[in-house]
């Protein structure tokens, strides 16, 4: 899979489903992130919907914690194959985004260009990347890119020169109920460093599989077949979760607590109206143990991004529902 084809959209028009193309940006030393995500959206009997999803996060000044969503008119988007223009004007390539939003402490914009480092790679067992079977689909664009550019909030400017970032896309016609994600843009001690793990259970009462990535260097290691997935151990409980799980010569142990001071909450809706009720935040903390040919252990605070998809809401979150479309809640 090239960029180009793991960026292209996927999703048929006018077939119920939807598609997502999102970008997480943390800068570790600032401790400041930014999470963006472009939605396209469609369900029986109802226009489509163009989605545009934004939060910022800056551990050392919460008043600054923006966020937003707006819903608007499918057929106002243009989608082409390695371009995104949403109704308001925020696009998205496989090199970069841009956009506006208007939130609580101003207008939160965003102009920001990555700099690729490994090839994109499939979200879960590699003889599922093709199957028409499988009700959602992910693809990770950019692994560990590099990410420059601005963010503005207000009349407040701040420039990233060394930020890292991961640009995923994501289609499907079901939303999985259950997600536990954690994006370590370093791992202290580890000079040139990051990790990611998502664990999903893709319906109510399957199994979990996990997708994992590390690099140390340009040393890439990835969970790519079910096998691997097998030896996932997971224990969660919402804002703390951790995973134990292998990449190729390393065993790794994480744990990670999403920042409750700073957390944006959102409602996802499948297209028959179901909700999944998600919180993120990109100033968390993780802790993480590695066991292999480079053993080492560490703590990265207030600058990771964790986040949690579940099928009720989780306590003490404000959630935002943008979608036009009602159904169960």
């Amino acid at each position: 899979m090239n960029r180009e084809e793991a960026f292209r959209p996927r999703w048929p028009s006018g077939v119920p489903g939807y598609e997502i193309w999102f970008a997480v940006v943390i800068d570790p030393e600032s401790r400041q992130g930014l999470w963006v995500r472009y939605t396209t959206f469609q369900a029986p009997g109802h226009p489509g919907e163009a989605l545009l999803w934004a939060s910022f996060f800056d551990a050392a000044n919460p008043e600054r914690h923006a966020f937003n969503a707006i819903s608007r008119d499918l057929a106002a988007a243009r989608i082409e194959p390695e371009r995104l223009i949403m109704p308001d004007g925020a696009t998205m390539t496989p090199d970069g985004f841009q956009g506006a939003i208007r939130t609580g402490p101003g207008v939160l914009k965003w102009e920001l260009s990555l700099t690729h480092r490994f090839l994109p790679i499939w979200h879960g067992p590699k003889l599922l990347e093709s199957s028409r079977f499988v009700s959602v689909q992910s693809s990770v664009v950019s692994p560990f890119a590099g990410a420059s550019g601005e963010v503005r909030l207000g009349t407040r400017t701040f420039r990233l020169k060394n930020a890292r970032a991961v640009l995923t896309h994501i289609s499907g016609r079901e939303r999985v109920p259950e997600l536990f994600w954690v994006f370590a843009p370093a791992l202290d001690g580890l000079p040139d460093s990051g990790l990611e793990a998502v664990a999903v259970r893709p319906a109510r009462f399957s199994p979990t599989i996990v997708s994992a990535s590390m690099h140390l260097g340009s040393d890439f290691y990835h969970t790519t077949t079910m096998a691997e997935s097998l030896f996932f151990h997971r224990q969660k409980r919402y804002p703390e979760g951790r995973l134990r799980f292998s990449l190729g010569p390393h065993k790794i142990a994480l744990e990670a607590r999403l920042q409750e001071e700073q957390k944006t909450g959102y409602i996802y809706r499948g297209p028959s109206g179901d909700a999944r009720f998600v919180v993120q935040s990109d100033v968390s903390s993780v802790a993480w143990r590695i066991k292999g040919p480079r053993p080492a252990a560490g703590r990265l605070d207030d600058s990771a991004a964790v986040e949690f998809h579940a099928h009720r809401p989780l306590p003490n979150v404000m959630y935002l529902d943008p979608f036009r479309i009602e159904g169960p809640i």
